[in-house]
Parts: structure tokens; C-alpha cells; sequence
């Protein structure tokens, strides 16, 4: 079952260094999708984190983390991490 990216903006995460942004799934469930700043520093060029950078490549990161969830790589709490070994 694929992603669906939302509107709602992202937030600083409390959990770990990174970021927290929510997508839906096809039917109507809500997902966190926890992004680390490692992982986001490794997506963008130049080296970059904060964001602006998240929002710049947030469909990038939404394609990463649909596919992640289609797999079926999802955290025993019901997120999904993006980390660097995701954007190589």
C-alpha cells in the first residue's frame, strides 16, 4: 500500500536527531515518517540540513518512505525512518 504525502507541516522530532512529517495511507490512515539529519544531509548537494532543505526535497523523502512502507519496512511503533542507507 503506498503513501500518500500530506500538507501538514514538519516538525523538529523529540524522539531523535531529525525530522517527523506525516503522510496518509490509501485508506485514511495516518504515518509518521521520522527523517534523520543524516539521511537529509545525504540527499541533498550540498551537504545541507534544516527545513528548508526537508521541504525542498520532501517528495524525495515521500517516495522513499512509500516505498519503505510498501516493503513492509515499518518500526515496531508504526513509523518509518529515512536514513542515510535509504538515500544512497
Amino acid at each position: 500500500m503506498a503513501l500518500i504525502g500530506t500538507s501538514t507541516d514538519p516538525i523538529r522530532s523529540a524522539y531523535f536527531f531529525g525530522w517527523a512529517l506525516q503522510m496518509r495511507t490509501d485508506d485514511g490512515r495516518d504515518i509518521r515518517v521520522l527523517v534523520t539529519d543524516e539521511a537529509l544531509e545525504g540527499i541533498a548537494s550540498p551537504r545541507a540540513s534544516g527545513l528548508d532543505r526537508l521541504n525542498e526535497y520532501r517528495s524525495r523523502i515521500e517516495e522513499i518512505a512509500s516505498a519503505k512502507h510498501t516493503a513492509g519496512h515499518i518500526e515496531p511503533e508504526g513509523t518509518i525512518r529515512v536514513t542515510p542507507a535509504d538515500v544512497r
